[in-house]
Formats: structure tokens, C-alpha cells, sequence
């Protein structure tokens, strides 16, 4: 594109002829810039490989902490199953029984036939199915904490690609700002040669220098965005993130397919309150079987004096529920309601997704038609104008003011539709980390 300067600094053409190659020269290169793949890497990270989003979100999981402490947490929930379904450890007991207190303490422990030094051991013995109760109380905490690790790595995939993606748009914002500075410098080297060769005026040499100054400032305003998007990508997969970025996924399907909505039975956010709702109900079994009393036995040997048999004792007992309805039944009844909650925070929050889906779908729909107005459209009667006021300047017809207003009004087309694109890709990337793809097995 250098090459075309020297040209416009020729006396004999710099406002029909010459003039008129070196721009159309400059507005060819920067259409198809703007039309084209991205711009090259900077040389610091050139060496390194593109940054997919697919690769991205592998990356972010695997970084994840949170999905260990999560598998971690269902572990120690199975390791309590396992501990609650055993019987309790026995307890031992020693003493001295019928230790007399009055008369001469000289031979307290062998004067009386029934004092005895004695050691035994309880043993509750609670029943099988309360056993079971509390052993599956553990078990669908494991279910619950496996539940939201499935929700978690949903997020982290999610929250990875919308980064990535925020990093994208910024790059893309970039590309266009540097491809319109590069065709703006051009046009002020021609605006000054034409001043100096006394067919410009001193007004246009102004308008044509206030373009890359405000280009510039803008192109500041991207570089600040785009090194938080970056710092928000690093957040998720490290060192990675200052890599340049692959190209981007088609975003004209999905996932979840024409039908989203009978996707959310496999949602892990719906699947993670059902286990929530089972955990709930094995809360009242194992409260209806807490109020069933436990038997225990009493083995105990005891040791009497010389001359007086040793004994063997063995009881039982049972504990007396006086006050049920005041206290084990409340319990039961309120673990009852327990479920009825957890059931009813399902319904809402399925309700909750089913809209949420809903809205995204539509959203992502209507994004796509927006895009393809702007591509086929907007944007071509956007480069139509600056080729008309651009011809017309050249030609001696019009005012450079309009070719600069022209150029600002397409790159604020093309700007907008890399916002677009961005909210069609969070729209497509929330509906397409919805459910999580299955995890390789080692």
C-alpha cells in the first residue's frame, strides 16, 4: 500500500488522475481487509499456536479447581455412606456395684456378697432399614455434589468461551480501526499534496488530519477493552490467553437444535435440584426411621469376693418415646415440608430456565437476521456511498468532508455489526454450554 505515496505527491495528478489510482487503490486494500480473515498476530505471540474456543473451554476445565473440589465432596459424602450404614462401636463400661457406704469401710469390696467389680460392654443395635436411612442420607449428598459439578463445568465452559469471545470482538474491532487509519493517513497525504499544489483548500487538509487523530483515540479505547477481555480470558485458561485466536465457529447452529426446550431434562442446574428434591426425601425416611428406638444389649462380668461366686449379667433396653408427637413426629413433619420446598424451587426454576432458553433462542435468531441484513444490505450501501463520494471527490464534484463522513459512517456499520455478532455468539455459546459434553474417560 506504501508504495502508492510517492504517486500522490505528483503535481500533475493529485486530484483527478493519480490521486484517484492511489485511493481506489487504498479502498480496495481496505475492503478487503475488512472482509477478510483476521489480521496477522504481533510478532510476540506469532510463535505460539491459535487459541480455539474449543480448546479453550478443554483448557478452562482442566485449570478448573473447582471441579476437583467438587468430585473431592462427593467422595467424602461416600466414604460418611459407607461409615453411617455400620452398626455403632460398642461401648465399654467397669465399676464397682453395690459398694457398701455406711458401717466400717474395712473390706468394703468382700464383706458383702453382692458388691462386685464389674466390666462389660453396650452395644445399640439399631435396625437394618434406619442402617440403610442413614447410609442413603450420605449417598445423595455424593449425588448432589456430582449434580453440581456437572453445573460447574457447564460454567466453566461457558464462562471460558463468552471470554473468548469478548477477546474476538475486541481484535476484530481492532482490525477494522486499522485498516480504516491506514486508508485515512493515505487519504491526508493526498489532501496535503493537493494543498501544496494549490487544488486543495486549507479545510480539507484539516478535515482529512482530525480522521486518524480520532481513529487513534479510539483505537486507545479498543486496546483498554481488549486487555480486560484478556485478563478475563487468563482468568480461565492461564498463560494461553495471549496467544492469537483461531478463527471463529459458524454460528448459524447449535447444540440444542430447533427444539431447546426438550434439552432442559438434561440440564445439570434441573438435574442438580432433583437431586436436591431426593436428598430431601431421604431426609424424612431416614427421620421416620430415627424415630423407631434403637434396642441395646449389656454384657457384663462381675467379680466377687473369694468366697462368693462371680456373676454374669445381661440386659436390654429400649428407649421410651414419652412425648412423640411433640418431638420425633415434629421432626418427620418437618423434613416433609423440607421436600415439599425443594419441590416447589424445582418448578420455579425450571420455569426460570425454560424462559431463560427461550429468550436466548429467540434472541440468537433474531441476531442472525440482523447480521444478514447488515452483510447483505446495510453494509454494501455503506461501501456504495464511500465509493460514490469517493469517485465524486476525485473527479472534482465533491467535498473530501463527504468521502471522510462517508468512511466514518461504514466503520460505524462494520463496528456495529462486530457488536451484533458478539451478542449472537453469547446468545449461541449460552445455548451451546447448556448441557456438557461427556468427559473422556481415561
Amino acid at each position: 500500500m506504501s508504495t502508492n505515496l510517492p504517486a500522490c505527491r505528483h503535481p500533475a495528478g493529485l486530484r483527478p488522475p493519480l490521486g484517484v489510482a492511489a485511493l481506489h487503490a487504498a479502498l480496495l486494500t481496505l475492503l478487503m481487509l475488512l472482509n477478510g480473515p483476521a489480521a496477522a498476530a504481533p510478532d510476540s505471540v506469532a510463535h505460539q499456536s491459535p487459541l480455539d474456543l474449543d480448546a479453550a473451554m478443554t483448557l478452562a476445565e482442566t485449570r478448573s479447581r473447582a471441579l476437583p473440589a467438587a468430585q473431592l465432596a462427593a467422595r467424602a459424602a461416600r466414604e460418611r455412606a459407607v461409615a453411617a450404614g455400620q452398626r455403632p462401636d460398642p461401648v465399654m463400661r467397669f465399676g464397682v456395684d453395690n459398694l457398701p457406704v455406711e458401717g466400717s469401710p474395712d473390706r468394703a469390696l468382700t464383706r458383702e456378697p453382692t458388691t462386685a467389680r464389674s466390666i462389660g460392654i453396650v452395644q445399640a443395635l439399631p435396625n437394618r432399614a434406619k442402617r440403610q436411612a442413614r447410609s442413603l442420607r450420605f449417598e445423595q449428598d455424593a449425588r448432589v455434589a456430582l449434580s453440581r459439578r456437572t453445573a460447574q463445568r457447564a460454567e466453566v465452559r461457558r464462562e471460558a468461551a463468552l471470554a473468548w469471545w469478548r477477546v474476538h470482538t475486541q481484535l476484530q474491532q481492532l482490525l477494522l480501526l486499522d485498516a480504516l487509519n491506514t486508508e485515512a493517513l493515505l487519504t491526508q497525504q493526498a489532501a496535503e499534496a493537493a494543498f501544496r499544489a494549490g487544488t486543495g483548500s486549507p479545510a480539507d487538509v484539516f478535515a482529512a488530519r482530525s480522521l486518524p487523530a480520532r481513529l487513534g483515540d479510539q483505537r486507545l479505547q479498543v486496546q483498554s477493552q481488549l486487555a480486560t477481555a484478556r485478563s478475563a480470558l487468563r482468568r480461565w485458561v492461564g498463560d494461553a490467553a495471549d496467544a492469537p485466536l483461531a478463527g471463529a465457529p459458524v454460528l448459524t447452529a447449535h447444540a440444542l437444535g430447533d427444539d431447546p426446550q426438550s434439552a432442559l431434562d438434561k440440564d445439570p442446574t434441573l438435574l442438580g435440584a432433583a437431586a436436591a428434591e431426593d436428598r430431601a426425601r431421604a431426609l424424612v425416611d431416614l427421620a421416620r426411621e430415627e424415630g423407631t428406638p434403637d434396642w441395646s444389649v449389656d454384657l457384663r462380668f462381675q467379680q466377687r469376693a473369694l468366697r462368693y461366686d462371680n456373676m454374669v449379667t445381661i440386659g436390654f433396653s429400649l428407649p421410651l418415646r414419652w412425648d412423640a408427637a411433640n418431638r420425633q413426629d415434629r421432626e418427620t413433619a418437618a423434613r416433609a415440608a423440607e421436600v415439599q420446598q425443594a419441590v416447589a424451587l424445582t418448578e420455579e426454576l425450571r420455569r426460570s430456565r425454560a424462559a431463560e432458553v427461550d429468550s436466548w433462542q429467540q434472541r440468537w435468531r433474531l441476531g442472525l437476521d440482523r447480521l444478514a441484513g447488515y452483510d447483505q444490505q446495510l453494509l454494501p450501501l455503506a461501501a456504495s456511498r464511500t465509493q460514490a463520494a469517493l469517485a465524486s471527490y476525485s473527479a472534482g464534484n465533491g467535498a473530501l468532508a463527504a468521502v471522510l463522513q462517508a468512511r466514518q459512517a461504514e466503520l460505524a456499520l462494520r463496528l456495529e455489526r462486530v457488536q451484533i455478532e458478539l451478542d449472537v455468539a453469547t446468545d449461541w455459546t449460552r445455548l451451546n454450554t447448556l448441557i456438557p459434553p461427556p468427559e473422556a474417560t481415561p
